[in-house]
């Protein structure tokens, strides 16, 4: 059975053998090979890990701010971004979602240190990820909030369809924030209620 060739330069195929011989040829297959090995070693250390975990939500919100520092808010642009990219989006989702594991395996090396470290600036450090829909009027707000809880309405879809910020293209989530920067009344709401509640 013949391997797939590694790449393809105009209309040649590049075998695996011939790329490893530039590379040592170049003096950069040792490296290559040690990266190699480093990954397999920490892919397989994560496998073993059943405490490494990362929140959707998380994640969904790690996409949002790459979208946002690429301005790729428009999802057309994001599609084509992709695609000059030869990436998924369950690929980037994947990558996203890696980076997260790595750093919980990072932090875990040093847990005493970190937790230490947290409950000294616990204030500064905890962070809430909240939605809003945003409009120009009482009225409306009311009558939403009505809908939103009195009638079942998706909250997701009232923020496309009223709110008039731009965080309303991510169905109204504007983001992570240290609770420490919100007004206190707002805080000490935030830290009654539960995830999902509908809160104003």
């Amino acid at each position: 059975m013949e391997s797939k060739p590694l790449l393809t330069i105009g209309e040649e195929q590049l075998s695996w053998g011939q790329g490893l011989k530039y590379l040592q040829a170049s003096g950069k297959l040792q490296s290559f090979v040690t990266e190699i090995v480093r990954q397999y070693v920490i892919e397989k250390e994560l496998q073993s890990r059943e405490d490494m975990n990362v929140n959707p939500a998380v994640i969904q919100q790690a996409i949002i701010d790459f979208r946002l520092q690429r301005k790729l808010e428009d999802q057309q642009k994001f599609q084509e971004w992709l695609q000059q990219n030869r990436i998924s989006y369950n690929a980037l989702e994947a990558q996203i979602a890696n980076s997260f594991k790595l750093k919980q395996l990072r932090d875990s090396i040093t847990s005493e240190k970190i937790e230490a470290y947290f409950n000294e600036r616990k204030a500064g450090l905890d962070y809430v990820i909240l939605s809003r829909i945003v409009v120009e009027d009482k009225e409306l707000a009311d009558a939403l909030h009505r809908k939103i809880v009195a009638e079942g309405g998706k909250f997701e879809d009232l923020a496309k369809e009223y709110s008039v910020t731009n965080d309303k293209n991510f169905n109204g989530i504007m983001g992570g924030v240290t609770l420490a920067s919100l007004p206190e009344d707002l805080r000490n709401t935030i830290n009654s209620a539960n995830p999902g509640d509908i809160l104003g």
